[in-house]
């Protein structure tokens, strides 16, 4: 229970580093280029937001945003979003019962604003508050979650996952597996439209105006009986989804091909037998269902087992192992052959190669025109989260390493530049700050290096709240 509730903790405090909503809230200039912190105590804004845990899962947690500790004490924690503005609104405590973990919300002042039970809190709209249960048990129903309304108890839509802002003020509330399966409200949860019998979701590339839909089908293999792309602006929904391809383009299923259509002014770019997963004026990527894919680029045609995707930039994993990286007009950026490089992986941002012997490790991050940024023999691999689950913004990096038999890892940031080195832990991290453990400390660091909040491993976070030492 302890370990699952912080896993969904961590995703939670990530998806709000954008903006903590704390009383006070500004955006100061980024800080300059990292220096050695000295004693001088550090800054991030007040719109940033952390969280930070005791060490072997103890049973505590601190929430720091607004430039304050806003809690400090046991059980788990996290900020909770308003759903329309993306910042922090509140946060909840979860104390852990002897058969469930039973959660309050509170208001950033710490006034208590419910009693939720077995529900967590995780958005917030208009005086509504969405809870997630664990378990269907939990809720004594089907779903396992709902609304509530946090002045008069009143509950609706059981089963619908936590609101996706469109745009003109609307929300979609999806309820996978159920009916009805999603729904079109304002931000007083009143029923704009009732989207059965299709299943609604994110709309991927194409932004909130355009969502991705399907109608179940066979439940043993999977397959939808039907896929379209509803536009929110003039409900109309197109059947024949396949995948967004671009941006504003969408690949769609006629007859027995498959066609690009530009959604803007309803053109049809291309035609093919198989469905296309990228499209643009100078190349393509087409994917047949048997597996493998043909990518062309600029002048340049490519087959490869794999491929993905950041921005303009490519990777293609080719039928005889070579991996190489392209940018959008067909200009070879990297290949791993040329590199000597035994493993190569594209970030949010850039990419990185490494290379293993007896002798150690070569690896490098790179942008993604193909300068290099950072080359250390240490760094066994580089990434943009922290373990699985907990993603860091685009544009910084944890190079990883090991030192006198103990994991750990610098904070890069976009242009290879180390923002913070030997850390044992990342907990959460925006582009101002991270929450960390480094040595016997732990706390708040800005990427000066200073010290923002600290308290030692070896104190209990309620020892001495809000102090700097």
């Amino acid at each position: 229970m302890k370990k699952t509730s912080r896993a969904l903790l961590a995703l939670a405090a990530f998806a709000l580093l954008a903006g903590c909503g704390a009383p006070g809230a500004g955006q100061p200039t980024p800080p300059p280029a990292p220096g050695p912190g000295g004693g001088q105590t550090g800054s991030v804004p007040n719109s940033s937001c952390y969280v930070l845990y005791g060490d072997n899962y103890s049973q505590n947690t601190l929430l720091y945003g607004g430039g304050r500790v806003v809690y400090n004490g046991p059980g788990t924690a996290g900020f909770v979003r308003d759903a329309a503005t993306g910042q922090a609104a509140g946060y909840y405590v979860g104390d852990y019962g002897p058969e469930a973990v039973d959660y309050t919300l509170y208001g950033l002042d710490g006034q208590v604003l419910l009693a939720c039970g077995a529900g967590c809190p995780d958005a917030l709209l208009n005086g509504w508050v969405h809870l997630q249960y664990n378990t269907v048990a939990d809720i004594g129903s089907e779903a396992a979650s709902l609304y509530r309304n946090i002045k008069t108890g009143e509950t609706r839509f059981e089963g619908c996952i936590a609101p996706k802002k469109l745009t003109d003020g609307r929300y979609l509330l999806s309820r996978p597996g159920s009916s009805p399966s999603g729904l079109l409200v304002n931000d007083g949860l009143e029923v704009l439209a009732d989207l059965s019998p299709w299943y609604v979701y994110s709309g991927e590339e194409l932004g909130p105006e355009y969502l991705s839909a399907y109608i179940e089908g066979n439940a043993e293999t999977g397959v939808p009986a039907k896929t379209g792309l509803l536009c929110t602006a003039t409900g109309e929904m197109r059947e024949g989804f396949y995948a967004a391809c671009g941006p504003g383009l969408a690949c769609f299923e006629q007859g027995d091909g498959y066609v690009v259509i530009e959604l803007a002014t309803e053109k049809t770019l291309a035609s093919g037998p198989y469905p296309f997963r990228w499209y643009a004026d100078n190349g393509w990527v087409v994917c047949p269902p048997e597996g493998g894919c043909t990518v062309k680029l600029g002048g340049e045609q490519y087959s490869c087992q794999w491929h993905d995707r950041q921005g303009g930039l490519f990777w293609l994993d080719l039928e005889d192992g070579t991996q190489l990286f392209v940018d959008e007009n067909g200009r070879k950026i990297a290949d791993s052959t040329e590199l000597g490089a035994q493993y190569t992986s594209l970030l949010p941002g850039g990419y990185y190669t490494a290379s293993y012997s007896a002798d150690g490790c070569d690896t490098a991050l790179y942008s993604p025109e193909g300068k290099e940024l950072a080359r250390d023999s240490r760094y066994t691999s580089i990434y943009n989260q922290w373990g699985s689950g907990s993603a860091l913004l685009p544009g910084v990096f944890c190079a990883f390493y090991r030192q006198n038999h103990t994991g750990l890892c610098d904070l890069l940031g976009s242009d290879g530049t180390p923002l913070l080195t030997g850390l044992n832990q990342v907990y959460s991290a925006d582009e101002y700050g991270a929450a960390v453990r480094k040595g016997f400390s732990r706390g708040i660091m800005d990427y000066q290096g200073r010290w923002v909040f600290r308290k030692s491993i070896f104190d209990s976070f309620e020892d001495e709240e809000g102090v700097i030492w």
